[in-house]
């Protein structure tokens, strides 16, 4: 695992953890997405349904985690006290969240790995998981008051999928590795958090935000 990934995946944990603790410390889900915490929930299933045999490294100990911890967010956005009566369930709603799913499998029909079906559900789940922020980022948009902890969320889930594709695309030109499924659903994420940044930071009048 090269400098990139390494860095992307300290970030990818520290997003969990501002996550949880925005919740814990404010006893509220206010601006989060359910919605969205549930496509990762089946980003990691499907990504990692051959955890059992790889359990010893600790790329997969960390995904497990993830799965985890996006399975006891999903609980706690939707059924534990006090927290749930603070979800915004009328905002986070939104037509084209259904056609995520029906989208991320055409990608994969298109664009994957290879025929096995452990390949297949992790190409889809690639691709499932560059979609996986519209949810949260609709529901930000709609509410436009972003608590700060929230705010570094979704930046720092940025981040991560941007030092992949940077980490990828060194492959690519210096090793010459080639994997269309990945570069494409990479680039697709960066792209969709692309917006939200450019948002958050240089359009003051997108979202108000909460210290």
């Amino acid at each position: 695992m090269n400098k990139f990934l390494i860095l992307a995946e300290l970030i990818h944990f520290l997003s969990f953890v501002l996550l949880y603790y925005k919740i814990k410390k404010t006893r509220s889900c206010l601006g989060i997405s359910y919605k969205t915490q549930e496509i990762y929930l089946i980003v990691f299933l499907t990504r990692f349904c051959d955890l059992n045999i790889h359990f010893e490294t600790i790329d997969y100990v960390l995904r497990l985690f993830y799965l985890t911890l996006t399975a006891l967010l999903i609980y706690t956005i939707k059924f534990q006290k006090p927290f749930c009566l603070t979800y915004q369930k009328d905002q986070d709603q939104s037509q084209f969240y259904l056609y995520i799913y029906p989208a991320a499998f055409l990608l994969t029909l298109i664009f994957h790995t290879g025929t096995s079906m452990t390949q297949i559900c992790q190409s889809f789940s690639i691709w499932l998981e560059a979609l996986a922020i519209l949810p949260q980022m609709n529901l930000m948009y709609k509410i436009k008051d972003v608590e700060n902890l929230a705010g570094y969320y979704v930046l720092c889930l940025g981040i991560y999928r941007g030092l992949y594709v940077i980490s990828w695309y060194c492959r690519v030109f210096h090793a010459g590795w080639w994997c269309s499924t990945t570069i494409f659903g990479g680039t697709l994420a960066v792209l969709v958090y692309s917006d939200f940044v450019y948002l958050f930071f240089k359009n003051k009048g997108a979202f108000k935000v909460i210290v």
